[in-house]
């Protein structure tokens, strides 16, 4: 076996394992995946924005991101069957919720129970939990939910609960977007190994045939 083959094969076998970094491809100037110690592999991938290695989500944010849907869509679904029932002033409000009290109105009765229970949950929530909702959201939230019942000075109108529902998805919206600057982004190398930054710049393909060679004489 030709010796020079032989040395090469044992250096690959020795080299020490390195991080891999993004290179670009002499022949076709494409993006790829390069280690240190070699020509580039014939894997191509995406240039990713802003730094080396693919843009990972912390394990944190994908919780915030599964707290937050699951709050929002309760809210969604609240407003739904609101949106259903008909409600044009605060006299048609009071008839809906004395039919739903005799079982008259499946619907009205089903909002009602829903905000109930959604009242009574909010706090003790996924979103309440990991913060994604602070506890001044929860009450503003609480309060501003259009409400039905029997007594005319306090329950909604038309006109009232939809200014309360644009309100309150305000509220998401900013607990969203405080979400999303608290989140934790990192980068990730084919290795696995997530920094904040890269730490070294890409190799190029000349600096790596370089240190091959460099190697080889060794």
């Amino acid at each position: 076996m030709d010796a020079d083959f032989k040395d090469k094969e044992k250096l690959k076998m020795t080299a020490p394992a390195t991080n891999i970094f993004v290179g670009v491809n002499p022949e076709t100037g494409a993006p790829q995946i390069m280690p240190s110690r070699g020509k580039p592999t014939i894997t191509e991938i995406e240039p990713p924005a802003g730094g080396i290695g693919a843009k990972t989500l912390s394990e944190d944010y994908k919780k915030d991101v599964t707290a937050y849907k699951q709050a929002g869509d309760l809210v969604s679904s609240l407003k739904k069957t609101w949106g259903g029932l008909g409600v044009t002033d605060r006299t048609s409000n009071v008839m809906l919720a004395g039919k739903a009290r005799i079982g008259k109105h499946s619907s009205a009765k089903l909002y009602m129970d829903a905000r109930e229970a959604f009242l009574g949950n909010l706090s003790r929530s996924l979103a309440a939990e990991r913060g994604v909702l602070t506890q001044q959201d929860i009450e503003r939230i609480e309060r501003a939910l259009p409400e039905m019942g029997f007594n005319p000075l306090t329950v909604d109108s038309k006109e009232e609960a939809n200014k309360k529902w644009g309100f309150i998805e305000d509220i998401l919206k900013s607990a969203e977007k405080r979400m999303k600057e608290r989140s934790q982004i990192t980068y990730t190398n084919p290795t696995g190994e997530g920094t904040k930054e890269p730490t070294k710049p890409p190799i190029t393909p000349a600096e790596a045939a370089a240190e091959l060679k460099r190697r080889q004489r060794r």
